[in-house]
């Protein structure tokens, strides 16, 4: 199920202070079927001026990412129905070809993270994941400039 999204089109803004440059807001995907884990990061990163969809189910992440069109999609590996390598590889077929994926999952070892690469994932971490980690490599991929420090990304 997806539900709600996190943060808005019109206020998306910069990782407030922590950058020494000018980026917009993304639009993230976030799929993990622990509505905890997925509820509680979608509220981090839209404070933090992206906006996130958040959904439960991967079945219906694929059926609301093309009309989101997503810029990163962040995926659980260890999901009902399908894996998030899966669909990962069905939401590059339906059309999300320069949308970057970033797994953030429970599974990792190397083959677990060679199958994510090999999948199109262009960063797989473990949980629990540092989230000042996972927001400095959203901006690293995505942003004109990297944050400063870490210091820097409070809200």
């Amino acid at each position: 199920m997806c539900g709600k999204s996190h943060g808005s089109l019109e206020s998306a803004s910069p990782l407030r202070a922590s950058l020494s440059g000018e980026t917009t807001g993304l639009r993230v995907l976030l799929v993990d079927d622990n509505s905890d884990a997925v509820e509680s990061l979608g509220i981090l990163l839209g404070m933090y001026g992206h906006y996130v969809l958040t959904c439960t189910h991967p079945l219906d992440a694929l059926e609301a990412a093309p009309a989101f069109e997503p810029d990163v999609c962040i995926l659980d590996i260890g999901l009902p129905s399908i894996s998030g390598h899966d669909l990962a590889r069905r939401l590059q077929a339906a059309g999300l070809t320069r949308t970057s994926f970033i797994a953030v999952t429970g599974y990792g070892s190397d083959d677990v993270r060679q199958e994510s690469a090999s999948a199109g994932f262009s960063l797989h971490l473990t949980k629990p994941v540092d989230p000042v980690y996972l927001l400095e490599q959203l901006c690293a991929q995505h942003c004109m400039t990297a944050p400063k420090s870490s210091a820097n990304l409070a809200p």
